[in-house]
Parts: structure tokens; C-alpha cells; sequence
């Protein structure tokens, strides 16, 4: 039994409960069913489809042993047990273990039985996190021992809907078959417990116990937790709408970009709260107003780098990353900052306000354990994945082998035709080369030849005289004229866009392009493409 100096106490761990151990077992089993089958220790009319069956329903009741201790937590009278950190290990890895493996789905689409039924289990769980919101924010208010302060209130309820939104945005986006938000979602979770991992490490300085507990502002932690094993299933991944892989990734860093900028705006909030509910007689209002500043600067920083992405997506890699690791190190200043507030020597004057004097005020830790995830993830997990995005993935290096050094050096003007063959370089020093303009694209040169010389005396050599230049300019091919024909069918444009991407710069230029087509261009990285979307104003 463990007691914090805000009275928090817990009497049995995990694994001091039989039932978590023994259900934890029977997990582990399912991991062996697919080799049972291939060893033939199953009769011959159970196959995969039945595996994959029995696998989740041998991992249902550890889902609901968690359920049942939320609902212990939310109706226990006489103390508040909670629910720790070991439940969003188990609860991870029991969605890990309950899912098909990705090559047990060959030649399964999006339509499938498992992809429908890992579709519903994520409405479950967004149904869950919604009921634990709601429960917590009612369950604060009124399970406070004490009056609750409007400040209070106000932080801690942003503090619950913060917790929410990191659950429910991604499954939103998973709902809408985005894979974008499905990786971002397992990043997410991967984050949570990397927070977890640190929290229990330093016993538990971030947390103020290792607890999660529905009148303390749910279970934002251990549900995000959960969401990496949700999010990691193959299953999921068929239901998601077909996307180029440099197209999801770029997706993926842009939309990081977004999650800073929105985690960074609520640290903000915080901060301020907690300056204007300590006032200004306390020592440490210097490191809040740092602290506020140098979030304002992360938000700028972040603003900069997606604009530079989204406009310049070939040439602006090094630019980005270098922005990206300006972040993490204002992140890491912003973490450093906040762990000198809540030494022991600053904790009882400066967060007094959320105590009001009582020995614990339901909806305050909330506030401590969100500001504690939020720096982490600023310095840490967000950046962390902007950087993987841009560098690690096959897509991405090929796409910046490829244009990089080029295209974003000297853009190819566009013409809406095909690329001509380059030429050989001409000689600046020839006087009596052909001056090209520096704006034309580089042409072959056609030489004539010269007449085999007389056997008499050659006569005098004539004045040199200017080599005529034949322009050769490829013609465009059938492909690239419907592209530039304002009278091509929608039907038409489609089959273009599926099946010629080298004409995608002419199909974005095409003022009969339906919105649709358009919409999806806009998420290609081809500068080409981009330069003709804003040539029309989108």
C-alpha cells in the first residue's frame, strides 16, 4: 500500500490479483493458436477463419475485466481504487495478441468479414472513451471533496477533452477509412506508453501516483494506450481508402504539424491558468512566463515548417527537419522549465490554487498528470514521428533522390507537354554556336555534314558562317492531349489520373477537372502539380 501526499492510496497491484494474472495467461495462449493449426492439433474443419475467431474471443475477457474495474472505480463509495498503469500494457497487448497477422490476410480486402469486425470493435471503443469523458468531468464535479474553483474546473475539464481528443480524433479518421490518421493514431498510442514507461521510472513524478481513476479525469493514458494495439491490427489496415505511400507519409508529417501546434495552444492554456490562479508573489512566476514564451515560439516554429512542406515539398526537407529539431529542443527547455516548478520546494505555493487548502481537490491532478504529457510529447514523440516521416520510409528517400536536388534547384516550366530529350551542352566559348535564352528548355542541335572535299586545291576557306539550329520537340502524346482537352469526360479524367500519372500537372491545370479530382491531386507532393493548383487558385 502506497499514499501520496494528496491521499491517493492503493492496496493491490496487478499482480497481486489473481484474476488479472490468470486472464493475462490466457492471452499469452491465444499468441500459439496459429501454430497449433499448422501442427495439425486442430481437426481438419477449423482453418484460419476459425483461429482468428477464437484468438479474439480468447482475449475478450481481459477487455472486460478492464471494464469491470471502471465500473468498480466509478460506483466505489468509500475509496477511489483507480485503474494502473499495467492496464494499458495489457489492455495494448491484448488487442495486439486478439488480431489476425498481416500475412494471414492475403488476397483479403477491405470488405472482408475481419476488416468489418475490426471496424465495429474500434466503435466500441470510441463508444468507451466517450462514456469515460462524460463520467469523469460529472464524477469530478460532483466527487470533489471541496468547492471546486471556476479556474479549476475550466482547466480540468480542457485538461479531460484534451485527454479525449487524443482518442478520438484518430478513431474518427479511422472511421472515414483515412490511413493518415491510422498511423498517426499508432504513433499516438506509442507516445502514451513512452509517457507511461518514463512515469514509472521515476516513480511515478509525472502521475503523482501511477493511477488513473474516473473522479480524477478518467483514463486518458491508459485508453491512448490501448489505442496502439487497436491501430496496429492488419485488419484495419484493408479497410483504409487506397493512398499513394509518399503521399500518406508527407500526410502524416503535415498533420504532426497540426498536433503540435494544437498540444503546444493547450500547454499554453495551462500555463496561463496556473499563472493566474498562483498570482504573481510566488517565485516561480518567471519560469510560467518563460515557459509561455517558449511555447508561443514552438507554435510559430510549427506554422513555418508545415506552410514550408505543404508549398515546397521537394526542396524543402532539410529546411523542415532542421525545424523539426528546433522543436524538440524548445520542447525539451519547456520540460526542463516545468520540472523545476514542481520541485518540492515550489509545489505547495505555487499550485495551492488547485488545493484550496484541502488535502486533495478531485479534478486537480488531471491538470498535473496532462501538463506532464503534453511537455513529453512536445519534446519528444511528436517531433520524433515528423522525423521518421520525412526520412525513414522507402517512398520518402526515393521521392527526394528524385526530385530533390533537381526540381527544387531549377523547376521545369510548364508547358503541358511531354519532356523533350535533353541535348548535349554547348560550348559557351564557340562564337559561332547558336545563343539558346536561358529560359528555353535545353534542344537537341542537327548539324549538317559537310560535302567530302575536292581533289584539286581547296580553294580558299569562306567566312565562317552560323550553324542553323533544328528545334526538335517531342510530340505529345495521345495521353497528354486529353489531358489538356477541356471536352474529356469526367470518366476520362479518372482513367487518366489512375492510369498516366506523368500528365497529372495538365489534368490540375484543366479548368474542366471535376472538385473531386482536384481534391485528390492536392494531396500529391509532384511540384508540378502543386504550381498548377495554385496557378488556378486552390
Amino acid at each position: 500500500m502506497f499514499s501520496t501526499d494528496f491521499g491517493i492510496s492503493e492496496t493491490i497491484g496487478a499482480t497481486g490479483r489473481i484474476e488479472v494474472i490468470l486472464i493475462t495467461l490466457l492471452s499469452l495462449f491465444s499468441l500459439s493458436l496459429t501454430y497449433l493449426l499448422r501442427a495439425g492439433v486442430f481437426s481438419p474443419g477449423i482453418g484460419l477463419a476459425q483461429i482468428w475467431l477464437i484468438r479474439l474471443l480468447v482475449n475478450v475477457p481481459y477487455a472486460l475485466l478492464v471494464l469491470g474495474f471502471m465500473l468498480v472505480d466509478a460506483f466505489s463509495k468509500d475509496e477511489t481504487p483507480g485503474l494502473g498503469y499495467a492496464a494499458a500494457f495489457g489492455l495494448a497487448g491484448a488487442f495486439l495478441a486478439s488480431q489476425p497477422r498481416f500475412a494471414e490476410l492475403v488476397g483479403i480486402d477491405g470488405y472482408h468479414p475481419v476488416a468489418r469486425l475490426w471496424r465495429r470493435i474500434v466503435i466500441g471503443y470510441s463508444a468507451v472513451v466517450t462514456l469515460t469523458v462524460l463520467g469523469a468531468i460529472i464524477l469530478g464535479v460532483v466527487g470533489s471533496p471541496v468547492q471546486v474553483g471556476a479556474l479549476v474546473l475550466l482547466s480540468a475539464v480542457v485538461a479531460v477533452l484534451a485527454g479525449a481528443a487524443g482518442v478520438l480524433l484518430p478513431i474518427y479518421g479511422i472511421l472515414r477509412g483515412n490511413a493518415i490518421w491510422l498511423t498517426v493514431g499508432r504513433a499516438l498510442g506509442g507516445i502514451a506508453l513512452g509517457v507511461i514507461t518514463i512515469d514509472a521510472l521515476s516513480d511515478f513524478d509525472l502521475s503523482f501516483g501511477g493511477v488513473e481513476s474516473l473522479s480524477w479525469g478518467g483514463y486518458p493514458l491508459i485508453l491512448l494506450a490501448g489505442l496502439f494495439g487497436l491501430t496496429s491490427t492488419p485488419a484495419l489496415r484493408l479497410a483504409m481508402v487506397p493512398l499513394e505511400p509518399i503521399v500518406k507519409w508527407f500526410g502524416v508529417a503535415s498533420l504532426t504539424f497540426v498536433l503540435i501546434i494544437g498540444t503546444a495552444g493547450l500547454s499554453v492554456l495551462l500555463v496561463i491558468a496556473n499563472l493566474i490562479g498562483s498570482g504573481a508573489s510566488t517565485g516561480v512566476t518567471g519560469l510560467n512566463i518563460g515557459a509561455t514564451i517558449v511555447l508561443s515560439i514552438i507554435i510559430v516554429v510549427a506554422i513555418i515548417a508545415r506552410t514550408t512542406l505543404r508549398s515546397n515539398p521537394a526542396g524543402s526537407q532539410w529546411l523542415v527537419l532542421g525545424l523539426t529539431g528546433l522543436i524538440t529542443v524548445l520542447g525539451i527547455v519547456f520540460v526542463v522549465l516545468r520540472g523545476q516548478t514542481i520541485t518540492d520546494g515550489n509545489l505547495s505555493t505555487l499550485y495551492s490554487w488547485l488545493f484550496e487548502g484541502a488535502e486533495y481537490a478531485s479534478l486537480s491532478l488531471v491538470i498535473l498528470s496532462t501538463a506532464a504529457m503534453l511537455s513529453l510529447a512536445l519534446a519528444f514523440g511528436l517531433p520524433a514521428l515528423v522525423f521518421y516521416a520525412l526520412t525513414m520510409p522507402a517512398s520518402v528517400r526515393s521521392y527526394f533522390t528524385q526530385y530533390g536536388p533537381v526540381r527544387a534547384q531549377a523547376p521545369a516550366a510548364y508547358t503541358g507537354y511531354a519532356a523533350a530529350p535533353v541535348a548535349a551542352p554547348i560550348n559557351p566559348t564557340d562564337a559561332t554556336a547558336p545563343v539558346v535564352p536561358a529560359t528555353a528548355p535545353p534542344v537537341p542541335v542537327a548539324v549538317p555534314v559537310s560535302p567530302p572535299p575536292p581533289r584539286a586545291a581547296p580553294p580558299a576557306p569562306p567566312a565562317p558562317v552560323p550553324v542553323p539550329v533544328a528545334v526538335i520537340i517531342a510530340a505529345p502524346s495521345a495521353a497528354s492531349l486529353a489531358a489538356d482537352d477541356p471536352n474529356t469526360s469526367a470518366a476520362g479524367f479518372y482513367d487518366l489520373a489512375q492510369n498516366h500519372p506523368e500528365v497529372w500537372p495538365q489534368l490540375a491545370g484543366n479548368p474542366s477537372a471535376y472538385p473531386d479530382l482536384l481534391a485528390w491531386l492536392a494531396q500529391s507532393p509532384d511540384p508540378l502539380v502543386q504550381q498548377a493548383l495554385r496557378a488556378r487558385g486552390l
